[in-house]
């Protein structure tokens, strides 16, 4: 089968940039012809939030359209380059004739909801919940989705909520999870570390985490936490860990390449996030056999229904959150428990179960043809 992703970058340091470099990557392992579709990044040599095989075609709009990226001022001129923009896209898809054109949905890939698909399926992936009590989602409206199904083969969602509540076509809404490569390793749960990695981003919450940490120092001065990631709130939440005397409990480590090595060297992962699509770092960290103590949100409803694998507590609910953390660092046979039910329950979310989940669709939507 031939596979075009579109995406916005894979350089962005974001989960849905790596759940789809990692199924690219498993699709040509499997004998499949991949390429990437991406609007901004113009050398592929550079830096990708995950490896990309070397069998992974990336296309850069750009040089499409030999290096004649459009304007952006209103004028007679970008709506010419526009329309060139949109040619030259069309004339790349006419010309690889794909079986299936796939596109991780944001506002600025609305590329294939319009042009013609030239044979091939189309899927539109959600990677963020359209509950805008959540997360504020520019589509989060009835008659958008109407009206654009016509020109979607499915859409695909992460979570049953978002599956269930889809105002477009019923019969068109699939669900299937994010994938986890799972860890050969487990932690030993012995190191006094809790981590949380993630953007240091609002939508993450550390303000939150890092309050509840507060808590939690007073009673075991001896654990810190950890947080991996880089972002804008980076100044912000060292000014917060300096008010709240925090230094040397709460450290922000940045962003790491090996984030294996230091999931095993923690003993509880933690997140306060306010809205995710499908986490890749909860699952990761459950890889790990690590506990969490995360945040309501869909898709921990979806993963720790009927699972003991750590506490979910209500947002921005600081006193619960540190109670749940100061639970798993207290009672050392619980933490070692809910680890293990934490890796048990990531067998569900492997690369190979997962995957194969898409590879049933894909196969359904081609017999269709």
């Amino acid at each position: 089968m031939r596979f075009v992703f579109h995406l916005l970058s894979p350089n962005t340091l974001g989960g849905v940039e790596r759940s789809i470099i990692t199924r690219c990557n498993f699709l040509v392992n499997h004998g499949h012809e991949v390429y990437i579709l991406c609007k901004e990044y113009s050398d592929p040599k550079g830096f990708s939030v995950a490896p990309i095989d070397s069998r992974v075609n990336v296309v850069d709009y750009i040089d499409l359209m030999h290096h004649e990226k459009p304007g952006f001022s209103y004028t007679l001129k970008w709506l010419l380059d526009k329309l060139k923009y949109l040619y030259v896209i069309d004339r790349f898809i006419n010309r690889i004739k794909p079986d299936f054109i796939i596109t991780r949905h944001v506002l600025s890939l609305y590329e294939f909801f319009y042009l013609p698909h030239h044979g091939a399926k189309f899927i539109a992936e959600w990677s963020t919940t359209i509950d805008t009590k959540e997360v504020p989602y520019e589509f989060n409206h009835n008659l958008w989705f109407k009206w654009l199904s016509w020109n979607v083969d499915r859409y695909l969602f992460l979570t049953k909520y978002d599956q269930q509540t889809f105002p477009g076509p019923k019969n068109k809404a699939v669900l299937i999870p994010t994938a986890v490569a799972l860890s050969e390793d487990c932690s030993p749960l012995t190191s006094k570390v809790v981590i949380s990695t993630g953007r240091l981003h609002p939508i993450k919450n550390y303000h939150a985490l890092i309050a509840a940490w507060s808590q939690v120092a007073s009673r075991h001065p001896d654990w810190q936490l950890h947080i991996y990631g880089e972002g804008e709130l980076q100044d912000e939440l060292l000014k917060q860990i300096k008010e709240l005397r925090l230094e040397g409990k709460v450290i922000l480590k940045g962003r790491t390449d090996d984030v294996h090595s230091v999931l095993l060297d923690a003993s509880i992962f933690a997140l306060a996030s306010k809205g995710e699509g499908f986490s890749n770092s909860i699952l990761e960290a459950i890889a790990h056999g690590l506990p969490i103590v995360v945040t309501e949100m869909h898709c921990t409803h979806d993963l720790m229904e009927g699972f003991e694998i750590g506490y979910k507590v209500p947002q921005d609910d600081i006193s619960q959150l540190a109670a749940g953390i100061n639970s798993l660092i207290e009672d050392e046979s619980l933490r070692r428990q809910m680890g293990a039910n934490a890796r048990r329950r990531s067998l569900d979310y492997s690369c190979e179960n997962v995957f194969s989940q898409h590879l049933a669709l894909y196969r359904q939507l081609l017999s269709k043809k």
